[in-house]
Parts: C-alpha cells; structure tokens; sequence
C-alpha cells in the first residue's frame, strides 16, 4: 500500500506543479527539499514523510486529503485497509 500511496502523491503532486506552471527546482526549493529528492518523489519512488506532506501541499495549494487521493470525507485509514 505504501507504494501505491507514493504513486498517487507523486502523480498529484507533478500535475499540481504543472498547473501552476512551476519547475521540481522550484517546488523543492519550497518544501526544502534537493531537486533529486524531489524528482523521486514525484515518480512515487520515496514515501514523504508527514512534515514534508505538508509544505507541498502548501506550496502547491492542494489539501494532504488530495495529494493523497483521498475523497471527502475519507481518512488515511481507508488507504490502509
């Protein structure tokens, strides 16, 4: 499940950049990451940690709920069952 999750965020993260018309340079440099770090973070290659879930979705005006595909209503336990 942990792998499925890091797809979902990474997917909603990069479309999420693109609309805003930023580069990963950018959206690293917000959320305190290295590009590289980031890069893999968006091919859904690494898990964000709680903290880091956070400042991307700040920094790209979406909720954690959507970055994580969650619907309203729904709560991370529904990703873990």
């Amino acid at each position: 499940m942990n792998e499925e999750l890091a797809i979902t965020i990474g997917s909603r993260a990069r479309a999420a950049r693109g609309k805003l018309g930023l580069t990963r340079e950018e959206v690293a440099a917000r959320i305190g990451l290295d590009e590289p770090v980031y890069g893999r973070l968006e091919r859904g290659k690494v898990l964000p940690r709680a903290v880091v879930l956070h400042r991307l979705s700040e920094a790209l005006g979406l909720s954690p709920q959507e970055l994580m595909g969650l619907e309203p209503g729904e709560n991370i336990h529904t990703l873990l069952h």
